[in-house]
This record gives structure tokens, C-alpha cells and sequence, in this order.
């Protein structure tokens, strides 16, 4: 809401000062005039544009954290346990799911599996984070597509034996 009055402010006042400026006589003659409306019209374009890449760019993150949850649950389901405000995986049950690399490296590989997990879970727990700030104040919070209130924040733990 913040950045949209801001917007609508700086027009306003742009706007004013055209209106001011027309008023002389005869106003085809101005060059000033029609520097302010060429300005007038770039920052309205820039606005809008500006408007829609942030609005854009932030529905491409909601779908890019929707496409992560939802796989991730549905890939470790088994291991998955969903609480209120997060959803733990548990690394000693999804080992099942890393068994592509059974013979030659199976360490290394499986290790580079979980660190790759840990990573995309760390971006995706930052983004939800971030979401979820921006959405919550009055600035940003029309530009922010929120994440749904079923998806939750990601923990890994891994229980010793």
C-alpha cells in the first residue's frame, strides 16, 4: 500500500505542477509544459511497468515455493510429520528415496543429494521468510503474492541411533 500511495503521490504532484503550468497563455508555446508532461507520461510508464515486474516477479517466487513444497512433501511423505507452523523431515526415513546410486560412490552421491536437499530447503525457508515480512507490512504488502497458509516452513533433522 506504501509504494502504490507513493506513486500516486509523486503523480499527483507531477500532475499539479502541468496543471499549473498550462494555465499560461498560450500554453502550445511552453516548452516547459511539455518537458513536465513528457516527464509526467515516463514516470506513469515506468510506474506501471515497475508495477507489474514486482508484481510478476513475486508470483514467479509464490509458484517457485508452491512447486518446492509440494514436491518435497509428496517426494518424503513417509519421513514428513506436518506440525502448526513447520514440517520436519526426517533424514533416517527418506533414505529410501536416495537409492539411484547403490554400488560405485553411493556415499559421495548421497551425500551430494541431502547437501543439494539442505540447500533448496534453506532458499526456500528464506523466501517463505521474506514473503511473509514483506506481506505483513504496510508498504509492500499489495505488491506480495503470500504464500498459502497450508505451506510451512521446512526443518531436517536427523535423529541419532
Amino acid at each position: 500500500m506504501g509504494l502504490a500511495l507513493a506513486f500516486l503521490l509523486a503523480s499527483l504532484f507531477i500532475g499539479w505542477i502541468i496543471y499549473g503550468v498550462a494555465k499560461t497563455k498560450p500554453p502550445s508555446d511552453n516548452p516547459f509544459k511539455i518537458a513536465i508532461t513528457a516527464i509526467y507520461i515516463c514516470i506513469c510508464l515506468f510506474g506501471t511497468l515497475g508495477t507489474a515486474f514486482v508484481v510478476g516477479d513475486s508470483y514467479a517466487s509464490y509458484l517457485s515455493n508452491r512447486a518446492f513444497y509440494d514436491a518435497t512433501i509428496e517426494q518424503y511423505r513417509g519421513a514428513v510429520e506436518m506440525y502448526k507452523d513447520y514440517a520436519v523431515i526426517d533424514m533416517n526415513k527418506t533414505r529410501f528415496a536416495f537409492t539411484d546410486f547403490k554400488y560405485k560412490g553411493y556415499q559421495q552421491e548421497i551425500s551430494k543429494m541431502i547437501l543439494d536437499l539442505r540447500r533448496k530447503i534453506v532458499s526456500y525457508n528464506r523466501s517463505f521468510m521474506v514473503k511473509k515480512i514483506k506481506n505483513a507490512s504496510w508498504f509492500f504488502n499489495w505488491y506480495i503474492i503470500a504464500n498459502d497458509p497450508n505451506m510451512k516452513i521446512i526443518r531436517m533433522i536427523e535423529k541419532e541411533k
